[in-house]
């Protein structure tokens, strides 16, 4: 139990999340007026609450929302050739997908197990189904993109990679080592130029990570598992939807920062 899902839950917690927290130093970097940055505080931590009423409302509704978020969120950021052409967003969304189908597909009992834990038993199946046969999307991508790209090689060697670590390792430990090695850190090398002009950002990020953990120790005392493995697990997950929310919002839509991708 504490190899297969507390180190990599831990790990998620504390490598992973302060790329998500750095929103702070970004926002104090891009809004100059004290009203501006109060009211970029507010409105995330309002989207965050609206986020966990939704979860409580309707988890399993969020759940595919928050597993197509992180397809155009992870492919948006982490894709190596993305700009605004319909080949590229494809190919970004090739990429993003490609972690969350072939676990599914690669190890359904342990996906099927982990999706119990969030919304129960009744609804997994549906939702392990919507991953799996979401591969027919992402061969047309796939396709797409190989016919249509100039950039064909870093394309394939990027997506047979991340399919080879979703085959090899159980699904919390893929998540864990794409999240923490390839999202958290491509965004931090995309960010720094904005981060480095600030004196506040490393302290406001580790401030603001903490944070974070004390919503993960919250939800966690509100679980309703008994077992502290699934409990964590469960709060984990919770929060990062909570905060994927404003986060997508703020570096995807409000865009702080250029891209960086086509340089790579």
């Amino acid at each position: 139990m504490i190899l297969s899902t507390l180190v990599p839950i831990s790990l998620i917690l504390i490598a992973g999340m302060p790329h998500g927290a750095a929103d702070g130093a970004l926002a104090v970097s891009r809004y100059q007026a004290t009203m501006q940055r109060l009211a970029f505080f507010l409105a995330y931590i309002g989207a965050a609450i609206i986020g966990y009423l939704l979860w409580m409302l309707t988890p399993t509704a969020m759940l595919v929302v928050f597993l197509v978020m992180t397809v155009f969120h992870f492919g948006s950021g982490d894709a190596r050739f993305f700009n605004h052409s319909s080949t590229a967003k494809l190919a970004a969304i090739a990429h993003g997908a490609t972690l969350l189908i072939f676990m599914s597909i690669a190890h359904p009992t342990e996906i099927s197990r982990l999706i119990a834990i969030l919304i129960g038993a009744e609804q997994t199946a549906h939702v392990v189904m919507f991953m799996q046969w979401s591969v027919v999307v992402w061969t047309i991508a796939v396709l797409h993109t190989l016919v249509q790209s100039q950039e064909k090689l870093p394309f394939v060697l990027e997506i047979a990679a991340i399919i080879a670590l979703s085959v090899v390792l159980e699904p919390l430990w893929s998540f864990c080592i794409y999240f923490c090695l390839i999202h958290s850190m491509r965004h931090f090398r995309n960010i720094y130029p904005v981060l480095k002009q600030s004196r506040y950002t490393t302290h406001l990020t580790i401030l603001l990570t903490l944070l974070g953990l004390v919503l993960v120790a919250i939800l966690y005392l509100f679980s309703e598992n008994i077992v502290l493995s699934d409990a964590l697990f469960q709060s984990t997950i919770i929060a990062l939807f909570m905060l994927t929310i404003p986060h997508m919002i703020f570096i995807d839509y409000l865009k702080p920062v250029k891209r960086y991708a086509n340089d790579r």
